[in-house]
Formats: C-alpha cells, structure tokens, sequence
C-alpha cells in the first residue's frame, strides 16, 4: 500500500545546474552551438565533455503523470532557470533567436518552467507530463548553446 500511495503522489526528479563561475561565457562566441540537434549526435557528445555549463538530473526516465522538479543552482555567480519542452522531434533545431541567444519559448512550446533562480538557491515545479520526450534546458541569454540542456523520457 505505501509504494503505491508513494506512486500516486508522483514522480520527483531532482535537478542541478551548474556552470565552470564567471569565465563560463567567455567562450560564447568562438564556441560551436552545442544545442540540441546543432551538431551531429557524435559532435554534441564529444562537446559536452568540455562544455562550460550544463545540467543534472537524478533519473533520466519518469513514468507518465505528476512530476516535480526540484532544481538547486549550484553556481555561485550565474542565474539560471529550468525551462520544460515536449520534443516532438529530436532531431530538429529549436527555433533560436541568434541575435538574443534564446530559444524562442513560445514558437518552441514549452509547457513550464521555474523562474531565474538566483545562485546557490532552489525553484519548483510540478507539470503533468504525457508519455514522450522532453527537453529540460536554461534559456539564460547564451545557456542553452552552452551545453545547459538534457533530455528525460517519460513512460507511459
């Protein structure tokens, strides 16, 4: 009976920010876009490795239904958000504004967020999620194109 109550509460997926302090976007403009589907999957790969900022999440897979995302910043210079994206197609570029350095949210469809969270501080969220592909990303003018994303799949 408590697993299946514990179920029914939902799923919790614990979320880390990080980013390399202050020189983290300096490389901005001389770095390759690392955002999703920008370079080929073996590029992104290799890319990650050295990328100056990015993002942890504690289980990659989530059945469907209620889930939270507690997310800590763990910079101590830099303030990031957690946007929340169903990726319909993951081998698709997100429509990206170059000259702002976002995403463009509303064209993208993102369904959630937790607001600019200050360094060293925690946000929330809970969304109700469908079975598919989701994108967790920051959309920090420059984040995302810095490695500041990952996926999670959630099961149906």
């Amino acid at each position: 009976a408590f697993a299946s109550s514990a179920f029914a509460a939902g799923s919790i997926v614990t979320v880390s920010i990080w980013d390399k302090g202050k020189a983290a976007m300096a490389p901005a403009g001389d770095a390759k876009p690392m955002g999703m589907a920008m370079m080929s999957d073996a590029e992104i790969i290799e890319a990650m490795k050295t990328a100056p900022m990015g993002i942890k999440v504690d289980m990659a897979e989530v059945p469907a239904g209620d889930v939270t995302f507690n997310l800590t910043n763990t910079s101590e210079v830099m303030v990031h958000e957690m946007m929340v994206l169903p990726l319909a197609d993951e081998t698709k570029q997100l429509p990206y504004d170059a000259e702002k350095m976002q995403v463009d949210e509303k064209a993208a469809g993102t369904i959630g967020e937790i607001a600019e969270t200050d360094p060293g501080k925690i946000g929330t969220v809970t969304l109700t999620l469908k079975p598919g592909t989701y994108l967790l990303f920051c959309n920090m003018p420059g984040h995302y194109m810095m490695g500041l994303w990952t996926k999670i799949a959630v099961t149906g």
